[in-house]
Order: C-alpha cells, then sequence, then structure tokens
C-alpha cells in the first residue's frame, strides 16, 4: 500500500477450488468477506461492479497525486510524484463517488492551485492507522525552494488535529523552533467528488479516517546525523528551550518526542509576506555562548527544530483523556507513560537535589541571560528534604495511621461483636510462616510502603523531557567519531543496543521497563559503553540519569512542571561550556553508526536527509487516542497478510447496484 500513495484503498481477491473470498483494506484496516462458495456468485459480480463504481467512501484513487513519467524508463531507485494541492473549498455534492474523482471546481471561478513537481518520498510509515508518507519536493512556481509534503489518515476520533496545534503556536507570530506550514487550518484535506477523501469503514469499534496532507517550508537532519559533539549537544539544549516555551507559553505538550521528531541544521523556506517572530521567543545556546548573538526578532538561532505534532495535546482546564493514554515511541516513551502509572521501581524514589553549575563560567553565562534570582529559584533549601521545589511525603503517613494500642482495643471489641475470646485468633506470627501470604496488591502508582501517590498519573511536561534524555542517550551511544576505524565488536555496545532498541510499549503495565538497566549506570560504566573518543561526557550522562531516574509524582507539593528542564538545562549548558573551554569537541561521522551485533535498525541511509514530518521511525508502535480511544474496546488490527478481518455481514462490502 506504501508504493502507492496515489491509491487510497484497494479491493483483493483470493480464491482457490472449493471457495473465493474478496478483501478490501485502506488505512483503517483490511476486512474480508466470508469464504462464500462458487455456487453463489453474487459477491463475485459486485466486486467487479465495484472495479467501475465503487460504493460510497471506497476510494480506489486520488486524484491529487501522481507518479511522474521517467523519460527513460521507469526506476524503482528514483520514484518521484507530482502533487497538487488545491486551496480550501466546499466539495460539490454529486451523489454517489465515481472513484476517480476531480478537483473540485466550477464554472466562473478556477481555484488556484499549488503544484510539487519531483517528490520523492523519504518516510514510509505502517499500513494501517495514520499510514503516514513524507515526500520532499519543488513548488512548480519555485523549482530552486523546498516543499515537504506529509500525508496522514487522521482519526476521526481526535481531539486536537496537527495543522491546528501548530497554527496555534504561530497565531501570535512566528516561534523559533518550530516546523513552519505553507497551508494552514480548512486546507488539509483532499476533496473529491462525493466528499472528503477518507477510509470506509466507520463502526461503533473502528473509527474512521480522513486524509490529512500538511505542507511545510521546514527541514532538518535527524540527531544521528550530527557533524560533531557539540553540535549535538547545542541542538539537544535549543530543542529543550522550545518544548518547555511551548508548554508554558502555548500550553502545548508535544507528547510524542523522538530521535527523528528532533531535527538539527534547520532550514526554512521564506513564507507569504514578511515573516514576523514573536517578541520573546526561547533563548537559544547561541545567545548564551560567546560570541553572544545579539537579539533579532527577524531571525531564528535554534539549533534544534521540533516537527510532528500529531500526538501533541492542548493544556488547561481538567486533564484531558488523552493525558492519561499511552503515547509516544517506544525507545523514548518515559517510563511511566510506557506503564500508565506512576513508577513503582524502588530506585524511582533515588532523589537528587537540582543540580548547580559547578563550572564558574557556566554559572556567569547563566545569570548573565537568566538572572540570579533565577538560578537561587531552583535550588533547593539548604534544610534537606526538599527536591526540585517538591518535598518528600510526611514519614508519618508511611504507616497505617495505628498504633499498638489501637489494634488491641479493635480487636478487643472485635471479640465482643463475635462473642469469641481473642485467644481463639492464631497467633498470626506462626500463621505467617506455616501458610505465607501473597502480597498485597499495591494501588496503581503506590511503592511497597508508601501511600497513595497524592500526584495521580497523567501525562506531565517533565515526561516528555525523560523523552529527551533517552533521545541523548540513543544519540550518544551510537555516535561514530569521524576519522576513526569502525569496531569490529563490541559486546557492551549490542548488549545495550538490543536492551534499548527492543523495548515495547505493552497493554499490560505490569512488565517491567528494561530500560532502568541504563538508569543504574554509574560514571565508570557509562564510559565503557560509550565510544572512548567519548568518555568525556560519561559524567554528563550519569548526572542526567540521576535527575531524570526519580518519580517526581510522588512529592506533595509537587515541583514546577519545568523543574526537570531546568536540571537538565543546566547539566546541558555545563557540559557545553566544559567542552568549549577544554577544546575537546569531537567530531562526528554523520553517515555512520558505531556497528552492533544482530538486527539493527539505524543502519545508514542515502542521503535523503531528515524532513520535517519524518517523525514515525520504522517498527513503531504507540498508542493513540485517536486510534484506539473506541467507543467499547479496541479493534483487531490485521499484522500478516494472512490475518483477515472478517463479518458475517460484511456491511461495509460493495453491492452491485
Amino acid at each position: 500500500m506504501q508504493a502507492r500513495p496515489d491509491m487510497p484503498g484497494f479491493y483483493a481477491f483470493y480464491g482457490n477450488l472449493k471457495h473465493y473470498q474478496i478483501i478490501w483494506a485502506d488505512a483503517a484496516e483490511p476486512i474480508a468477506s466470508p469464504l462464500v462458495g462458487w455456487d453463489k456468485l453474487d459477491l463475485l459480480m459486485a466486486y467487479v461492479y465495484s472495479m467501475y463504481d465503487p460504493p460510497p467512501r471506497h476510494y480506489l484513487y486520488d486524484p491529487t497525486i501522481s507518479l511522474t513519467k521517467a523519460k527513460h524508463g521507469f526506476d524503482p531507485a528514483n520514484v518521484t510524484y507530482t502533487i497538487v494541492s488545491p486551496p480550501p473549498r466546499p466539495p460539490p455534492r454529486l451523489g454517489r463517488n465515481k472513484g476517480k474523482g476531480k478537483l473540485p471546481a466550477d464554472d466562473n471561478h478556477k481555484p488556484r492551485t499549488r503544484v510539487y513537481q519531483h517528490c520523492k518520498p523519504v518516510h514510509w510509515g505502517a499500513m494501517w492507522g495514520r499510514r503516514s508518507m513524507v515526500f520532499i519536493g519543488q513548488p512548480r512556481d519555485n523549482p530552486d525552494s523546498f516543499a515537504v509534503i506529509k500525508n496522514s489518515y487522521r482519526s476521526d476520533r481526535r481531539r486536537f488535529i496537527e495543522v491546528n496545534i501548530i497554527d496555534h503556536i504561530h497565531a501570535k507570530g512566528t516561534v523559533p523552533g518550530v516546523v513552519r506550514l505553507i497551508n494552514g487550518p480548512g486546507s488539509t484535506n483532499i476533496q473529491v467528488e462525493g466528499g472528503v477523501l477518507c477510509t470506509a469503514l466507520r463502526s461503533s469499534e473502528l473509527a474512521g479516517r480522513t486524509l490529512d496532507r500538511l505542507e511545510m517550508r521546514s527541514r532538518g537532519l535527524p540527531l544521528q546525523k550530527a557533524r560533531s559533539l557539540l553540535d549535538l549537544l547545542k541542538a539537544a539544549y535549543d530543542a529543550l528551550e522550545v518544548h518547555r516555551f511551548l508548554v508554558l507559553e502555548r500550553s502545548v505538550l508535544h507528547r510524542d518526542l523522538s530521535i527523528k521528531n528532533i531535527l538539527m541544521y534547520p532550514e526554512h523556506e521564506e513564507g507569504p509576506g514578511k515573516e514576523t517572530f514573536i517578541e520573546n521567543p526561547p533563548k537559544f545556546i547561541d545567545e548564551i555562548l560567546p560570541p553572544f548573538r545579539q537579539r533579532d526578532n527577524s531571525k531564528d538561532y535554534s539549533r534544534g527544530m521540533l516537527i510532528d505534532f500529531d500526538n501533541s495535546s492542548m493544556l488547561g482546564g481538567d486533564v484531558g483523556k488523552e493525558l492519561t493514554l499511552k503515547t509516544g515511541t517506544p525507545k523514548y516513551i518515559s517510563r511511566a507513560v510506557a506503564a500508565q502509572r506512576l513508577i513503582v521501581d524502588r530506585s524511582a524514589k533515588n532523589y537528587a537535589p537540582m543540580p548547580k553549575l559547578l563550572k564558574q563560567r557556566a554559572r556567569a553565562l547563566y545569570k548573565r541571560v537568566y538572572g540570579n534570582d533565577t538560578y537561587e529559584r531552583y535550588c533547593n533549601p539548604p534544610s534537606g528534604g526538599v527536591f526540585h521545589g517538591g518535598s518528600l511525603p510526611d514519614l508519618k503517613t508511611l504507616d497505617q495511621g495505628t498504633t499498638d494500642e489501637d489494634d488491641e482495643k479493635f480487636l478487643e471489641a472485635l471479640c465482643d461483636e463475635l462473642n469469641e475470646s481473642p485467644s481463639s485468633f492464631p497467633n498470626q506470627e506462626e500463621q505467617l510462616v506455616k501458610d505465607p501470604q501473597p502480597e498485597p496488591q499495591l494501588p496503581t502508582g503506590a511503592t511497597p510502603g508508601s501511600p497513595q501517590p497524592p500526584t495521580p498519573f497523567y501525562h506531565r511536561m517533565d515526561h516528555d523531557a525523560e523523552s529527551l534524555f533517552w533521545i541523548l542517550f540513543h544519540a550518544l551511544l551510537r555516535a561514530q567519531p569521524s576519522g576513526v576505524p569502525m569496531e569490529d565488536h563490541n559486546s557492551i555496545l549490542s548488549g545495550a543496543w538490543a536492551i534499548f532498541s527492543q523495548h515495547a510499549i505493552l497493554a499490560d503495565g505490569k512488565v517491567k521497563d528494561t530500560r532502568t538497566y541504563f538508569l543504574s549506570l554509574s560514571e565508570l560504566e557509562c564510559q565503557e559503553h560509550l565510544h572512548p573518543k567519548l568518555a568525556h561526557v560519561a559524567p554528563f550522562l550519569a548526572k542526567m540519569i540521576e535527575q531524570v531516574n526519580p518519580e517526581y509524582g510522588y512529592l506533595d507539593p509537587p515541583p514546577c512542571q519545568e523543574h526537570l528542564h531546568e536540571a537538565m538545562r543546566r547539566l546541558l549548558l555545563d557540559v557545553i561550556v566544559e567542552i568549549t573551554e577544554n577544546k575537546s569537541d569531537v567530531a562526528l561521522d554523520p553517515d555512520h553508526q558505531r556497528p552492533v551485533d544482530g538486527w539493527d535498525d539505524e543502519l545508514p541511509t542515502a542521503k535523503t536527509g531528515g524532513t520535517a514530518g519524518t517523525g514515525n521511525g520504522k517498527g513503531k508502535r504507540k498508542r493513540d487516542e485517536g486510534d484506539d480511544d473506541t467507543a467499547g474496546g479496541s479493534s483487531k488490527r490485521i499484522n500478516s497478510p494472512y490475518e483477515t478481518r472478517t463479518s458475517a455481514n460484511y456491511v461495509s462490502m460493495p453491492v452491485a447496484g
């Protein structure tokens, strides 16, 4: 299906000597008729008829995308497309869909269309679900520029829509460090005769999907393409600042940060008219380090750019249901979000104080930009018991709130009620030896020996900060220094990558997160996991682990929502200043990663470059409130060509006439 983005849906025919079957597949899922004997040909005739006159919503062609005709024969390695995006217009109501629709127009007005040529696919998502596909091409009216086009089938049950989120972010002016659009709200749907291009199946079990097309004028490279260690750390710093700004100033929580959703070396094409930036953008690393760049609100100084907002949520008011669901990319999703509860590992209560900037130069640079009051506000008081501004629960509440004397009085009252003697009760200690009792079931979010957590689980700002840590851990773990021979075999690296890359988001939150292994690494162990040329980054990585590991949801009162961003910002600034002062930057190979044994999804690819919208990595599995938040339960998705969803009535199958 991904090989033909111009075909929203497909009919398929299966037959043997006894039976035949008709299958329809689009982005929602494949659905199959029951096996029908050859003595019943009505269904077969309906199938043939539907090739010429498909039923409503069974779209066989997308009239806005077509294969580019090759001058010298078809070359599968260099397939490109021509994409046409018309402006928003109400679709004509022509009754029955004729399959191969036409662009909406009337006799008095011909809409102006945007045409993109030589659009090369740079990303393919899974066949079912969003079926995302990203192209990079050239506007026909300006072939020297570029455009990034993202097609995805959005669930009709989704509360927030990506184009609306991005439009909201830039509503008061362009926000540096965020992808920019060519088209806006109301112009992302593909309109054909009969309505808007969408999937066929709609039921109480499975939401329908509508094709959205985002046209973007921003692109960049994923973090694996970093040309130096400092470039990587600076991009992470700026991405952290952009994310912080979006939550605090735009009430937008990304919820799906991954190594392909943060782009470095960003490029932007000019928009229509003069670009107007916001008055108080985030402060980026190039404005903090000398030579100091003077603040110019007409320029974008960000080294990191956030893309792929199709899982984002607008904050404000009550916690929406989408914030309680599992959403993210398996390698990088926060542990709490993956488990859909507060972290219950004992080590998650080992809190570390807010880090202080150890380098005097880093401290001076921080205070120059953010001020001394900001620096002191986040520091912990000397009295102890306060971490990141949040306090540990009162130790007196860790027991059941009763004493031995209270228990004796309760036992006497119980004996009077049952008209029994206390001696008739077995000795509890002897009973435990003879017949050990099962460990009591902990309430959701509780840890052994702790009270019910003061903060219920929901996707918080610091969960996204943890995702950024996993992204940085991945980038440093696999970073290959330039001009250094590739390692033949590294058992520590291969074992670590196997643990990290195979982490999956499971429906059962009781499964232990295997990535916890990395959160127990000491400074020396961090050094053993990194390339020898990057050993001097190990202290920084160990300090990051100290800050990311704890579950801050148990603190009461809780810390401010940006507390982990602040801790990570300080550690990043400290290590960036140290590397700059010591002149210990390391050139990296942007085209190769450190080799690992076994399966590897990070093999070098063709230099198509990462682009805005290439966020959904290969093999990605995640919970999507639009995909799985269904009325009455989740649908059965078909993951194998030999497994099909069948229906006795099969109401979605074509009916002749």
